[in-house]
């Protein structure tokens, strides 16, 4: 139980600090969603929040994962 909540506070804590710097560099990509007719919200919105969420899963699988649970079976037997 413990791990899992160091598991979470890790990919929190990646995803925060994965937003803030993809923020500052998301209008050098492009990154951005301007207002328009159909958008009312004011000023360019930087577009990067699932970069960010993979971000942090991907590095929270590397840190916290273990070969072991890497495992795929077929008819019995490990796959790989």
């Amino acid at each position: 139980m413990i791990s899992l909540m160091f598991q979470g506070i890790t990919a929190f804590c990646i995803t925060l600090v994965s937003l803030v710097f993809l923020s500052k560099i998301a209008p050098l990509f492009g990154l951005l969603d301007k207002p328009n007719d159909r958008k009312k919200h004011k000023g360019e919105v930087p577009l990067v929040g699932g970069i960010a969420l993979f971000i942090a899963l991907s590095l929270g699988g590397i840190i916290w994962g273990s070969n072991e649970q890497i495992s795929l079976k077929a008819n019995g037997r490990d796959a790989l």
